[in-house]
């Protein structure tokens, strides 16, 4: 099964990692900084996990073919990174086409590629290459938002469930790096709670790669 996603919200995150340590409270480390630093460190671990399964947060854009206006392309969204293109063919079983998406200057070489230049996409060739095909699609990681409020939509993480011990260890890490000791308690191992994150962040890595190897055998196994 996919993993489930949009279901971790900020402010649950916030009360987990405060059980980490006792200076690790709201008067030290504020709600709206933590949730900066979360906001963040979710931006940089999207990609990550996009690299192992590109499946995840994989976003379609389908276009009409032919195109009112062939050379003035397909207007994008805001993405990422793009994921792959594909086209649908009209024979009489529908099939899908996988198309070569290539970088600008190599356009010429390609019968039937596709090309990303200023926010748009491109088919290579003329229109009159494209006739026999119904529907382009773009496949992309769209851009992910930054948090801002603590729940609600605003709040709500896209990264999916099995990402919360490591969002829990990350926020500990972080409150731990600018925590000093008091009078009655000591500061936190600021190395003890790196490790512990570093830890938890790879076997979450491990575990999205291993969602795809598993796909991968029931599709063998069922053909």
């Amino acid at each position: 099964m996919p993993p489930t996603v949009a279901s971790l919200v900020a402010a649950d995150l916030f009360l987990s990692s405060r059980d980490g340590h006792p200076l690790f409270d709201p008067k030290r480390h504020p709600d709206l900084l933590l949730l900066r630093a979360l906001s963040r460190y979710q931006r940089r671990l999207v990609p990550r996990v996009t690299r192992v399964n590109t499946k995840f947060l994989t976003q379609e854009l389908e276009t009409a073919l032919p195109l009112a206006d062939f050379d003035a392309g397909i207007t994008l969204p805001d993405y990422s990174y793009p994921v792959g293109v594909e086209v649908q063919t009209t024979s009489s079983e529908t099939e899908n086409v996988t198309v070569d998406l290539v970088s600008r200057e190599a356009r010429l070489r390609y019968l039937r590629a596709a090309y990303v230049w200023n926010n748009k996409l491109y088919l290579t060739g003329v229109a009159n290459d494209w006739l026999g095909f119904t529907f382009v699609r773009f496949y992309y990681v769209a851009e992910v938002d930054s948090l801002t409020t603590l729940s609600g939509a605003g709040g709500t993480l896209v990264l999916p469930n099995a990402a919360e011990p490591c969002l829990v260890a990350y926020l500990c890490h972080f409150m731990a790096n600018r925590t000093q000791k008091t009078e009655d308690v000591e500061a936190p191992d600021k190395r003890e709670f790196r490790a512990a994150w570093r830890e938890v962040e790879t076997e979450f890595i491990d575990e999205m790669s291993m969602h795809v190897q598993a796909e991968v055998s029931v599709i063998r196994d069922v053909f």
